[in-house]
């Protein structure tokens, strides 16, 4: 009897502290367990691991020769298996006795052992709420017409439920004990490379780019249908019924026909549309202005207040995905770029939604320092020359910031002014900025005025290059000209040998010249 006591309690404790599956009937054939809440889309099983048989308040549990022997048992010898104790002799009935070999045994330790030799057991069916495919149709799912019975309920969630013993009808509340999964902002560059290195597995995201350019941003978290918050006898569980997504970015502007999103293997939205707002309702906006804040709800609850989106077995969480892209605006050539990503959920019964997490990303422009000096005294400044810088083969374009050539930045697509010729006008030193962190060419197209124009391009080092938050000075680049004509090549005679033959014209014609008067006298 306190054995008995002891197995009860044991199952008791269980439904308190772990919702995990386990059960037990006494002796008959209409124990039924009614699992509610269950997710539409995910497998539920139920499985008899030992057979019962009461007397008033006793309970005995079972196995017949089949599982003993399958357990490893031989009959005539106690087997011990896992945390029970199967004894080696027959009962009238032809069974084996069970019992647990420590009264004290935790229930986790019962459900691994019961997990790992699950394939042993007998699988019950469905009496209704699962298809063929054994997969939840609606929200309730009931194993009825049972014997009775140890039973070990699992769920295609990941997890197991567990039943109170001392009723033969029992009702569990799939709960899911996991909330949604912060999200994790990941960066797709235009360079694929964020300050040097591979841009995946950044635990503070940040990305380089030029002014200008379109930059491609992914948000990705886990959502759950459930929410199970408390412990021991204060847990409770709760319906997600929706999900928020808000991006609000800075310097950057959210290209609205690029936002897509998908949550599991399912399309909700493609290039800033909903796909089917009936079966999986959405809603999705971008405010106007150069920053306007993207927001996007997804509904996850039907007409009925079902679950519209199931885990994949053996999955609790359901994996949610917002691409979109986004162009770096003037404004960050002197300030960094962010996207801050909040997501929240709304849960029923509770009008203020709930976060989940999120994340801020960075995206930095570069700027740097261009002064023009003499090759012989650097400490002079030379005005008026004139340059192109290419990134790659491809020319940049600017905007005279200013308008007097002190500052140029990386021209915006479309944006009136734009000229690929850095004009240094009257300024010795000037900045360019919004750069990308990368390697540019800088060539000369026209040196000062009595300066030789260089011959050969100055690299711009996209390591050396100064972020849009630091001083351009950072990384200056000093370009030289030297004064004077162009000097001849190696080994030649340049002009002299025309200033010696025509001081030896000019001397001959005298000699002739004098000879002839000589003669006339």
């Amino acid at each position: 009897m306190k054995l008995v006591k002891k197995i009860l309690a044991l199952v008791l404790v269980a439904v308190m502290m772990m919702a995990m599956g386990i059960t037990a009937f006494a002796d008959g054939t209409d124990g039924k367990v009614t699992i509610e809440n269950a997710t539409v889309g995910v497998t539920y099983k139920a499985y008899k691991v030992f057979d019962a048989t009461y007397n008033g308040d006793s309970i005995a549990y079972t196995v017949n020769q089949t599982l003993f022997t399958a357990l490893g048992g031989t009959e005539g010898s106690d087997l011990i298996s896992g945390p029970f104790t199967i004894s080696g002799t027959k009962d009238s009935a032809g069974n084996f006795n069970v019992r647990l070999t420590n009264s004290s045994t935790p229930a986790d330790t019962i459900a691994s052992w019961i997990n790992s030799n699950l394939t042993k057991f007998t699988e019950v069916t469905a009496t209704s709420g699962l298809g063929t495919d054994k997969k939840a149709t609606g929200n309730t799912v009931e194993f009825g017409n049972l014997a009775y019975g140890y039973y070990y309920v699992t769920s295609g969630l990941g997890t197991v439920v567990t039943i109170d013993s001392a009723k033969s009808e029992v009702t569990i509340k799939d709960k899911n004990s996991q909330e949604p999964e912060e999200p994790a902002k990941v960066i797709t560059a235009e360079d694929a490379v964020i300050d040097g290195s591979d841009e995946t597995g950044l635990d503070t995201p940040a990305n380089d780019a030029a002014v200008g350019t379109t930059q491609s941003f992914k948000v990705t978290y886990k959502a759950t249908n459930w929410v199970t918050k408390g412990s021991g006898s204060n847990v409770s569980s709760e319906k997600v019924t929706a999900f928020n997504i808000e991006d609000q970015p800075t310097n950057m502007t959210i290209d609205s026909g690029s936002i897509n999103v998908t949550v599991g293997a399912t399309q909700v939205i493609t290039n800033g549309a909903v796909v089917n707002n009936t079966q999986y309702p959405a809603t999705v906006s971008v405010a106007s202005g150069d920053a306007g804040k993207l927001s996007i709800t997804i509904t996850w609850v039907d007409g009925q207040g079902n679950s519209i989106y199931a885990a994949k077995d053996g999955n609790s969480t359901i994996p949610v995905t917002l691409t979109y892209k986004a162009v770096v605006l003037a404004s960050a050539a002197t300030q960094s770029a962010k996207n801050d990503v909040t997501v929240t959920y709304n849960r029923s019964g509770d009008a203020n939604p709930e976060s989940v997490g999120g994340d801020t990303t960075t995206t930095d422009t570069y700027h740097f320092t261009l002064k023009k000096v003499d090759a012989k005294d650097t400490s002079v400044g030379l005005k008026g020359a004139k340059f192109e810088l290419t990134l790659g083969t491809t020319k940049v374009s600017f905007i005279d910031v200013n308008g007097d050539g002190s500052v140029y930045r990386v021209a915006v697509a479309g944006e009136t002014g734009a000229t690929t010729t850095i004009d240094m006008k009257e300024n010795t030193s000037i900045e360019i900025q919004g750069l990308d962190k990368r390697d540019y060419t800088l060539t000369e197209i026209e040196a000062p005025k009595g300066y030789n124009l260089l011959t050969s391009p100055y690299t711009v080092e996209g390591s050396k290059l100064a972020k849009a938050t630091e001083s351009a000075a950072n990384y200056t680049l000093s370009v030289e000209n030297n004064a004077g004509t162009v000097l001849p090549t190696t080994g030649g005679i340049g002009t002299t040998i025309f200033y010696i033959m025509g001081s030896i014209l000019v001397l001959g014609a005298g000699v002739v010249l004098v000879t002839r008067r000589r003669i006339r006298r």
